[in-house]
């Protein structure tokens, strides 16, 4: 953290200073100026995943800074980038390593970033990267991240999973799946078989009992039963209802969106929804 600082004032000077600063210049052109230099740190290869502190300037005014984003911001050095761009910057830098760079923003707008360039950038002008390199991650680095990532979600969803079971006093076993199904209205109507057309209205929410969504003001929401469009839960769930059926069913997120973020709703969320089996129409 003290390190941290450090750069902040160290930028902060080197702004007010960049007129003053003497740049080099690699082969294909991009200037740069190391405030911080650790030649004996891990060195950033292209390919590798980066952790960075990041201001961008043009003309002095500030277009983009990491900080607003993430204290954690990461992206990969794009070794499929233009010759002199930020990204050979990127990796001539080391762990630790603080620095400035200039090059073309032309260049940058229309090909390392490709968004629209600020109009009061005009033909020629440089953007100035203040950079702090804070740690480097390769590919097997970053895949173990992931695994490490996922595996705390998943163990944080078992954990509302089991509050959620325990505060609605719900007792039921799930199926060999990990369904949960609990039926609240109980009919002697036809149940679908795959191919058939059917019709359901639903009020989804989470665990937390936050509603997301409902069709109760609306017309029932339609599908073809055994649809791989749909997720898997609901498609279990619907199948163990007769027409006219209202029940219950809690879907974990193996049986959801899993490790995708659809929405608000975050990764690895079981999903809670409330279903009618409206009708069934045979095909």
């Amino acid at each position: 953290m003290h390190k941290y600082f450090l750069y902040i004032i160290l930028i902060s000077l080197a702004v007010s200073c960049s007129k003053k600063i003497n740049f080099d210049k690699t082969n294909d052109g991009l200037e740069y100026a190391f405030i911080e230099s650790n030649d004996s740190a891990k060195k950033a290869n292209y390919g590798d995943v980066i952790s960075i502190v990041m201001q961008i300037y043009a003309h002095d005014s500030l277009l983009f800074d990491t900080r607003e984003i993430d204290f954690n911001y990461k992206l990969a050095i794009d070794s499929n980038d233009r010759p002199g761009s930020i990204n050979e910057g990127f990796a001539m830098m080391h762990m630790g390593d603080s620095a400035i760079f200039k090059t073309d923003a032309f260049e940058f707008y229309h090909y390392t970033a490709n968004v629209p360039q600020p109009k009061f950038i005009k033909k020629g002008d440089k953007l100035i990267f203040y950079v702090r390199l804070l740690n480097i991650l390769s590919q097997e680095d970053l895949r173990r991240e992931k695994e490490r990532v996922e595996r705390r979600m998943r163990s944080q969803e078992n954990i509302l999973l089991r509050d959620y079971l325990k505060r609605e006093n719900i007792d039921v076993k799930p199926t060999k799946e990990g369904l949960y199904f609990i039926s609240l209205k109980k009919t002697r109507g036809v149940k679908p078989i795959i191919g058939d057309s059917v019709f359901i209205h639903y009020t989804l929410s989470l665990t937390n009992n936050m509603p997301l969504e409902s069709t109760l003001n609306r017309n029932p929401y339609g599908f073809v039963y055994g649809d791989s469009l749909q997720i898997k839960g609901i498609n279990l769930g619907v199948g163990m209802m007769h027409e006219g059926e209202e029940a219950k069913l809690i879907i974990p997120s193996n049986l959801a969106y899993g490790n995708n973020r659809v929405g608000i709703i975050e990764p690895y969320s079981t999903l809670v929804f409330d279903v009618k089996l409206v009708r069934v129409k045979h095909n």
